[in-house]
């Protein structure tokens, strides 16, 4: 039997039971951490630590109670990993597939990181938390009373689905979450963390809120403040907000729903991280969204509530050895944080397997009141008093990019820092995001952040997965925080896309003073309680558009119970109402129409974007799906467009058919589903563009690989297009040395470096087939100054331990890095506004 999640959080470990193969394991060995598998933040604990672990004597410290920590860890699924971790002193439990969390010494951490099953580690990060004219907003009104058209009088309340709430507690004296109100009669299931306050107790108010806006029954008011699903059952889990303990609460309401229909709500999120889908905590998340074929599951995630803050920069740098530079004023940790808010910057770009030396470096100069810290690549720096740098290529996980931390240790003596990036290479596309977590409730939030800062691409983790339902806020009534005239986005609604460029969010929904079921546990404000009935709050943020989104799918699931949780998510994306040229990245594909969403077809094509030509392509509509349980679809494909001269055709009448490309180009394909009861339903027509083409091949350079002439150095290229294409060619510079206005000028195949200084050059080159690039190759040249044997370059500045150590011009004592080991802890936040008023 697995280890209860629940006593990772409960109780410290237990170091004096290490077990005796442990000790033998690690006896005599010192090991070194594998860097590239560690987050940054929990690298700088490690490296305040012992480096390495000495043998029996360093392992019989950790009785002494060394620091722990309580991380995600990304594995390659081997079995065995929580028994092996147990025995070095650890407490595991795999929570998804892959997943593991667990809490150990960091010591275990730097040695578990060399196992070849372990993929990436991140420290546990803490989360923020993120009726009456909503209701009728989305239409869920009349799909609750049958009578919206196409419904024939049925009314819809969830009956048959689950709802799951994942937060910070429901409050179990309330009677909307009682079958008429009787106490007796709970339509809710309690789980919680271990430590938690007793289940039905919500301190926070938060969770019920949530709740009452999912599923709540209306009972205290007569049914005037009557949530989405009423008639729905929910499985609720109260959580310690850390993302560990959120995968599993996760974990615990998959499991119990085991193959039921289940719509679950998660009303929070946080600001750093890649904003990807790479990050292990998201990637985890979009998981449990995904299930298994067939899974019957939903997962909707607030955006977020950063529209409004200051928290992403947005900057490029288009040639190598130019800059950009941004300032960030450090807002005051939040009452729990542990210190000061890291700065989380990402460069585009990837060093993946297949996709080597697609990536940038970047120089990072810091300067404060009285101090710069200047870090190169593949440093750590540490400015004394002040900060700390990490400045790396993710080399193998989790995305492969560049990632640069900067962790403030006294916001209140940093003030506002100036940042430089220095291009120092240019394998990528020079774009490089920043991102701050910064809490709305704090009295310094509209003035932290960065500047200049941008608007978009603000979504929250882990909002960023393919497969969960990220929802945006609208505003249904008017509001005295001036976020926006009814009918338009919320203001403090975050906006898309993704820094990979995809689609978010994917759904609007109420947000904006949203009255809903109140927690007398909880404190509010007089402002934030209904007047007119006292078992209400009021509360705005994307933490109460979400739940809409999560309380209609249980709605559409009682319509249809063989619905799968990937039609779902299609049928309630394609079946809103648009506004504007859909998607975009502020209202995704609209606002969520409860109605609309039941009673329509849904056409959906599930295809690659790119393909090689000459290979067979299947395109498959089983997202479609029909309206009310028990319908069949017809299916009729088309090829609309192809290449000119392409002889290609589609065949298939079914829910899938198939092609060739036969030429590159790009082919359209058209699906029209039809359903035949109830009669005069329309049928539904998509369309989906796949991309032909096969990629020439990388190119082999050749060239000189070192000289003491400081003339220019020839190189040419070799590639290949498999189709047969004419090919053109894109040289560049990737890197040279530091001061350097070298260049190289291409012409075709052939290219001359023209050096200037001594040191090293790479050069890169690109073959194009008129349509895809090939992958980027790259050589290495040395000048080397007449009579200077050749050497491998070294970085600048003394080190120490793996840390380069920075300079500062200010007098300060030793860093206080005593938070970092407590805990390193980034807060995120639950997706709700309170009233300013």
């Amino acid at each position: 039997m697995r280890i209860r999640i629940q006593a990772i959080f409960e109780r410290s470990l237990l170091l004096g039971g290490i077990a005796l193969i442990g000790l033998a394991s690690l006896s005599g060995v010192t090991v070194d951490p594998f860097r590239g598998k560690i987050h940054p933040v929990l690298m700088q604990a490690i490296e305040d630590t012992s480096k390495g672990i000495p043998g029996v004597q360093g392992i019989l410290s950790l009785f002494t109670g060394p620091p722990t920590r309580t991380l995600l860890i990304r594995t390659t699924g081997d079995p065995s990993l929580s028994k092996k971790m147990a025995d070095l002193g650890a407490e595991t439990v795999e929570v998804t597939q892959g997943f593991i969390v667990g809490r150990m010494p960091v010591e275990v951490v730097r040695y578990i990181s060399n196992w070849p099953s372990v993929t990436y580690m991140e420290p546990s990060r803490q989360l923020r938390k993120m009726l009456d004219l909503s209701r009728p907003a989305v239409l869920a009104d009349v799909v609750q009373s049958g009578t919206g058209a196409g419904l024939q009088g049925v009314p819809y309340t969830g009956i048959g689905s689950l709802v799951g709430i994942v937060d910070t507690g429901l409050s179990a004296s309330h009677r909307d979450f009682y079958d008429n109100g009787s106490l007796s009669s709970p339509r809710v299931t309690w789980f919680g963390f271990a430590g938690a306050s007793a289940a039905g107790i919500d301190s926070g108010g938060h969770g019920t809120h949530v709740s009452g806006i999912a599923a709540g029954n209306g009972f205290s008011s007569r049914g005037t403040y009557t949530g989405m699903a009423p008639g729905a059952r929910m499985l609720f889990y109260q959580t310690s907000f850390f993302d560990t303990d959120i995968l599993a609460g996760l974990d615990k309401i998959f499991t119990t729903a085991g193959n039921a229909p289940v719509s679950v709500n998660l009303s929070l999120g946080g600001a750093t991280g890649p904003h990807d889908g790479t990050s292990l905590f998201e990637s985890a998340v979009n998981n449990f969204a995904t299930g298994i074929a067939g899974s019957k599951r939903i997962l909707a995630v607030a955006a977020g509530n950063e529209g409004d803050l200051k928290e992403h920069f947005h900057g490029v740098v288009t040639t190598l050895g130019g800059s950009t530079t941004f300032s960030v004023m450090v807002p005051v940790p939040s009452t729990g944080s542990p210190g000061p808010e890291p700065i989380d910057l990402w460069a585009a770009g990837t060093n993946l397997p297949g996709r080597q030396n697609e990536y940038d470096e970047y120089t990072v100069s810091v300067t404060g009141p009285g101090f710069t810290l200047t870090t190169l690549s593949g440093q750590t720096a540490i400015s004394a008093g002040f900060l700390a740098v990490s400045n790396r290529v993710d080399t193998s996980v989790p995305n492969g990019a560049t990632h640069i931390t900067i962790t403030p240790t006294n916001a209140l003596v940093l003030g506002t820092l100036s940042i430089t990036l220095t291009r120092t290479r240019a394998g990528g596309n020079g774009v490089i995001d920043g991102y701050i977590d910064i809490d709305p409730n704090q009295a310094s939030a509209f003035s932290a952040g960065f500047s200049p800062a941008t608007t978009e691409g603000k979504i929250i983790e882990p909002a960023n997965g393919d497969n969960v339902v990220s929802v945006a806020a609208w505003v249904t009534r008017n509001t005295p925080d001036n976020w926006g005239a009814v009918g338009s986005i919320a203001a403090f609604s975050s906006s898309g896309p993704t820094r990979d460029g995809r689609q978010k969010p994917d759904i609007a929904a109420p947000g904006a003073n949203i009255y809903s079921a109140r927690s007398r546990d909880a404190n509010f404000l007089p402002s934030e309680i209904v007047t007119s009935n006292d078992n209400y709050a009021i509360m705005s943020g994307t933490s109460m558009a979400t739940p809409h989104v999560t309380g209609i799918a249980a709605l559409i699931w009682q319509s249809n119970a063989s619905l799968t949780g990937a039609q779902m998510r299609e049928r309630i994306r394609r079946e809103s109402d648009g506004v504007g040229t859909v998607p975009n990245t502020a209202w995704g594909y609209g606002k969520v129409n409860a109605l609309k969403a039941i009673t329509a077809t849904v056409a959906a094509i599930s295809a690659p974007s790119s393909v090689p030509t000459l290979s067979s392509v299947t395109v498959d509509g089983s997202n479609s799906s029909a309206a009310f349980f028990g319908n069949a679809l017809a299916y009729n494909w088309s090829l609309l467009s192809k290449p000119a001269g392409s002889g290609a055709t589609l065949g298939g009448s079914g829910v899938s058919a198939a092609f060739t490309p036969d030429i590159p180009g790009d082919y359209r394909v058209s699906l029209t589903a039809a359903q035949a009861v109830p009669a005069g339903t329309a049928p539904a027509t998509i369309t989906a563009t796949i991309h032909a083409n096969r990629l020439p091949t990388p190119p082999a350079i050749s060239g000189p690989a070192s000289s003491d002439n400081a003339t220019p150095v020839p190189f040419s290229a070799v590639s290949s297009d498999p189709d047969g294409l004419p090919l053109t060619w894109n040289w560049m510079l990737v890197s040279k040395p530091s001061g350097s206005v070298a260049s190289i000028v291409g012409s075709g195949a052939n290219a001359n470096l023209i050096p200037d200084l001594p040191g090293t050059y790479v050069v890169g080159v690109r073959s194009n087939d008129g349509t895809d690039n090939s992958f980027l190759a790259v050589a290495t040249y040395q000048l080397v100054a007449p009579g200077t044997p050749l050497t491998p370059p070294t970085a600048s500045g003394s080190s120490h331990g793996g840390c380069s150590i920075g300079s500062a011009t200010a007098s300060a004592e030793s860093p206080d890095f005593s938070w970092l080991l407590a805990g390193s802890l980034i807060l995120i936040r639950v997706m709700k506004r309170h009233h300013s008023c």
